[in-house]
C-alpha cells in the first residue's frame, strides 16, 4: 500500500497499544485522563478509549477510566509497543494488553490493570520521566457525556486493490479458513470472503472478534512493515478512525474486478413467482458497490441461500421477496435504488413526502421470461435511449401562469419548459434514472403526481380545493407552495422566498 496519502499525513510513530483483553474497551465519552470536567466540551477524538470491567464483574465502584491512546503513543515513542503489549504467538509486536484467564475474579482484573497502568506511571515518576496519574481520583473522574468523534474506515474495493497490488503481499495474510483436519488456519483460493463473515462482535474461543482480528492482522502488519522501513498504512487510531483522515484516503480511478467465479449477468427468479424473471447485470453493479458485502452481507453466496421464500434463521427470517424489495433497507435492490434517488438532483421529486415508486417501475426490472418458461443463459443487454423533448405547444407550454395569490402579489410565471429541460438533463446523466425514466413523459410525474405518463395533466384545482384541505389533500395554495418550494429546498435551489416567484403589486413581473 502506498505511503503518504492525506489520510496518513499525521505523524506516525512505531507505537500501537490497541488495548484489548478480557476487559471490555468501548469508546470514551470524554477526552483525556483527569482535568476539569466542565472544560471537557469537545467530542473525544479517535484515540480516546474507555476502560471498564466486563459486565459480568458487576457495577463499577468508580467512573470508568478514559484512556488517551495518542497521548501514550507520544510519551512512549522511544520504548515502542512492547511496553504495554506482549508479543503475539507469531512474534508480532501487537498482542493483548492483558492476558488473563476467563474465570478471573473482579479483584484479579482490577489488580492486574492497576499493576500494569499505575505501576508504569509510578516507575516512570521515580526516574523522573514523563508520567501519568498515580491515584484513583486522577484516573476515575466523572465526566460529561459527549458524542464520540470516531468513525471506522470502510475496506472498500479501492483499498483492497491498493493492498493486493503491494509487492510481496499475499492473499492468505487476510483470507483464511479454519481446517478441521489440520486444526489450523489455511488459505483456499476461490473461498475468499469478507472478515465480518467469520469474525463477529465478540471473541469466541480462538476466533477473535472483528475488532480484535482487524487490529491484530492489519495494524500488526503495518507495524512489521514500519520496522522494515517499507511502505505501509497507519499504525495509530486516527489513521483509520478519524473522519478527516478517512476522507483523505485517495481513491483509485481503476479497480480490478474481484473474481469469485461469479457470472457477469443472471436471471433472478423465485420458485413459483408470479412476475417475470429479473435480468440482473452483476458486472455492471460491482463497480457501483463499495465492496461485495454491500449486497452479500452475511456470506458470499446467492441471496436465496439465507433468504428462501419462507425465510430462515440465518437470514433473520427475511424472505426472498423482502430481501429484494424492502424499501427502508439499503441492503435490498429497491431500497438501494430509493436511497440513491433521495439525495442530490433526484431529491426534488423522489424525496417529497409520500413519494413512492409507481407500479410501472416493476416491469423495468421484471422484464424477463415468465415463470415456468425456459430462459436463455444470459439476459440481454438493454439500452435505453430517451427521445428529445417535444416542441412547445398548447399541450406542452413553455410558461405557465399561476394567478392564485392575495392582492399583495401578482401572478407567478412558472418557467415550465426550463424546469422540464433541467429534469430531462438530470435523467440523461444517470444510468439509474435512464433505466427507470423510460420516456420523457415519466418526468412529468414529479409534479403531476396522479397523472399517468403520456396523458395531459388536468389543472391542479381539479384535486385541490382553493383554500380548504380535503382529506389528505392540502388546499390549492398550500399544494403549490409545498410542491414548488419543497422541490427547491430538496435540490438546494435558493429561490424559496415570496418575491423570488411573485412580484409585489406595483413592481415588474417575476420570471
Amino acid at each position: 500500500m502506498n505511503e503518504g496519502t492525506p489520510a496518513m499525513g499525521s505523524r506516525i510513530s512505531p507505537m500501537l497499544m490497541v488495548a484489548f483483553s478480557s476487559l471490555l474497551m468501548v469508546l470514551a465519552t470524554t477526552t483525556g485522563c483527569g482535568g476539569d470536567p466542565d472544560k471537557q466540551t469537545q467530542p473525544p477524538g479517535a484515540s480516546t478509549l474507555e476502560l471498564r470491567l466486563p459486565d459480568s464483574a458487576g457495577p463499577l465502584q468508580r467512573p470508568a477510566t478514559r484512556f488517551d491512546h495518542a497521548l501514550h503513543t507520544d510519551a512512549l515513542e522511544s520504548e515502542g509497543c512492547a511496553v504495554c503489549h506482549d508479543k503475539g504467538g507469531t512474534g508480532a509486536i501487537l498482542g493483548p494488553f492483558l492476558t488473563l484467564p476467563k474465570n478471573a475474579s473482579r479483584d484479579e482484573l482490577m489488580d492486574s490493570y492497576h499493576h500494569k497502568c499505575t505501576g508504569c506511571h509510578q516507575e516512570r515518576a521515580r526516574r523522573r520521566a514523563k508520567a501519568g496519574p498515580q491515584t484513583c481520583g486522577d484516573c476515575h473522574v466523572a465526566r460529561q457525556s459527549l458524542p464520540v468523534a470516531r468513525t471506522s474506515v470502510s475496506f472498500d474495493a479501492s483499498l483492497h486493490q491498493r493492498h493486493a497490488s503491494t509487492p510481496g503481499f499475499d492473499c492468505n495474510t487476510c483470507h483464511h479458513v479454519f481446517d478441521e483436519g489440520q486444526q489450523k488456519l489455511v488459505y483456499r483460493k476461490g473461498e475468499e470472503s469478507a472478515c465480518a463473515y467469520c469474525h463477529g462482535g465478540a471473541d469466541d474461543g480462538k476466533k477473535l472478534s472483528l475488532r480484535h482480528a482487524v487490529h491484530t492482522t492489519c495494524v500488526g502488519c503495518h507495524l512489521e512493515r514500519l520496522q522494515k522501513r517499507l511502505s505501509r498504512g497507519p499504525v495509530q487510531c486516527v489513521g483509520c478512525h478519524e473522519p478527516s483522515s478517512i476522507s483523505g484516503i485517495a481513491k483509485l480511478k481503476s479497480v480490478q474486478r474481484m473474481e469469485r467465479g461469479q457470472k457477469d449477468s443472471a436471471w433472478i427468479k423465485a420458485l413459483d413467482a408470479e412476475f417475470p424473471a429479473v435480468g440482473f447485470d452483476h458486472a455492471a453493479h460491482e463497480p457501483l458497490a463499495a465492496s461485495c458485502s454491500s449486497c452479500h452481507h452475511h456470506k458470499l453466496a446467492a441471496c436465496e441461500t439465507c433468504h428462501p421464500p419462507t425465510g430462515k434463521p440465518e437470514g433473520g427470517y427475511v424472505g426472498l421477496e423482502r430481501a429484494y424489495h424492502q424499501g427502508d433497507s439499503e441492503r435490498t435492490c429497491v431500497g438501494c435504488h430509493l436511497a440513491k434517488t433521495r439525495t442530490g438532483d433526484c431529491a426534488g421529486c423522489h424525496a417529497r413526502p409520500g413519494a413512492q415508486p409507481s407500479q410501472s417501475s416493476c416491469s423495468v426490472c421484471h422484464n424477463g421470461p415468465a415463470s415456468g418458461v425456459q430462459e436463455p443463459d444470459r439476459p440481454p443487454t438493454q439500452e435505453v435511449v430517451l427521445q428529445p423533448l417535444a416542441s412547445f405547444s398548447e399541450a406542452f407550454p413553455e410558461n405557465v401562469t399561476i394567478g392564485l395569490m392575495s392582492h399583495d402579489y401578482k401572478p407567478a410565471v412558472v418557467q415550465h419548459g426550463r424546469i422540464v429541460a433541467r429534469l430531462d438533463g438530470i435523467a440523461r446523466r444517470s444510468k439509474l434514472a435512464m433505466r427507470f425514466h423510460r420516456t420523457t413523459e415519466s418526468l412529468c410525474a414529479g409534479c403531476h403526481h396522479h397523472t399517468p405518463p403520456g396523458m395531459r395533466p388536468p389543472p391542479c384545482s381539479s384535486c385541490h380545493a382553493l383554500d380548504e384541505k380535503t382529506g389528505d389533500k392540502p388546499g390549492l395554495r398550500s399544494a403549490y407552495h409545498q410542491q414548488c418550494m419543497g422541490c427547491h429546498e430538496r435540490m438546494g435551489i435558493a429561490k424559496v422566498g415570496c418575491t423570488d416567484c411573485h412580484a409585489r403589486v406595483g413592481t415588474e413581473e417575476k420570471r
